[in-house]
C-alpha cells in the first residue's frame, strides 16, 4: 500500500520539481538567449558536444567509481547498504 502511495505522489511531485544543476540552468538559458555573444558566455565549460556516445558511455561509468575509491563516506555507506 505504501509502495502505491510513493509511486501516485512521485508522479504528481516530479514534474514540478525545479531544475537545480547549474550547467543545465546556463544551457537552457543560453538557448533561450537572443544575442549569440550571451549565449557563449552562459554555456557550461565544460560542454562536451563534440564528444563520441563511447566516450559519453565511460565517463558516466567511470563516475560512481571514481566516487567510491575516493569518498570514505560514499564507501561506508555502499559497505552498509551491501551487508
Amino acid at each position: 500500500m505504501i509502495s502505491v502511495l510513493c509511486g501516485v505522489m512521485a508522479l504528481i511531485g516530479i514534474p514540478f520539481l525545479k531544475e537545480t544543476y547549474a550547467p543545465v540552468i546556463r544551457l537552457r538559458l543560453a538557448k533561450k538567449a537572443a544575442d549569440p555573444e550571451e549565449a557563449i558566455m552562459q554555456l557550461p565549460k565544460f560542454s562536451r558536444i563534440h564528444d563520441s556516445k563511447l566516450q559519453m558511455i565511460w565517463l558516466n561509468l567511470s563516475r560512481p567509481i571514481y566516487m567510491l575509491t575516493h569518498s570514505i563516506i560514499c564507501f561506508t555507506l555502499s559497505l552498509y547498504m551491501a551487508l
